[in-house]
């Protein structure tokens, strides 16, 4: 437990995935990936993300369905140094634009096979099932006190908090609690 104190999502990861490579990590209706699979393409999709954003530490939008590729998308997303919001398009989309304007995020993901629709003004789309990128040698460098991802609370005024989620409070939620096991025995999805 103590080994993994102050580390990133991408270390946790790479760790699990020496100890359980071809162990099922992910399951929809369509696909299926192993540990090993699952960090390859979201590596290989976080360089992706690294060469069109240019800088760490921005927001990335994400939309349904919930999926394989979805998957794939936010491990990347948090593996390039950046961060994720989750985005219900079934929400007014003014209500939306508002929101993700906050948080400057004006790039979405999005893994379903049909165009999104509702889709917020001024947003950059890029589809999440995109593969052939080259598998990175190193991965950007992530702080243990980098947001990963943004969640919106319903605020005590009627505006919507918006929550950072650091990489060290996701790693501490999840090994130092004794409800669920991190290993290969559970598979998401």
């Amino acid at each position: 437990m103590n080994e993994f104190k102050y580390k990133s999502i991408g270390y946790i990861v790479s760790h699990i995935v020496s100890l359980y490579g071809n162990s099922l990590a992910v399951i929809d209706e369509t696909e299926s990936l192993n540990y090993l699979q699952l960090y390859t393409e979201a590596s290989q999709l976080c360089m992706h993300l690294a060469e069109i954003l240019q800088a760490k530490g921005q927001c990335i939008a994400i939309a349904r369905p919930h999926n394989v590729k979805t998957i794939v998308a936010l491990l990347a997303i948090v593996l390039s140094g950046n961060y994720y919001v989750y985005v219900d398009l079934t929400q007014p989309k003014t209500w939306l634009e508002k929101q993700l304007s906050r948080l400057n995020c004006n790039v979405m993901f999005y893994s379903s096979d049909n165009y999104l629709k509702n889709i917020p003004d001024g947003m950059t789309l890029f589809f999440a099932q995109d593969k052939g990128f080259p598998i990175p040698a190193v991965l950007p460098e992530v702080s243990a006190n980098q947001t990963a991802y943004v969640n919106f609370l319903s605020g005590s005024t009627g505006e919507p908090k918006a929550i950072a989620c650091t990489h060290a409070g996701i790693i501490r939620l999840c090994q130092q609690q004794t409800f669920l096991d991190f290993d290969a025995r559970p598979v998401l999805l």
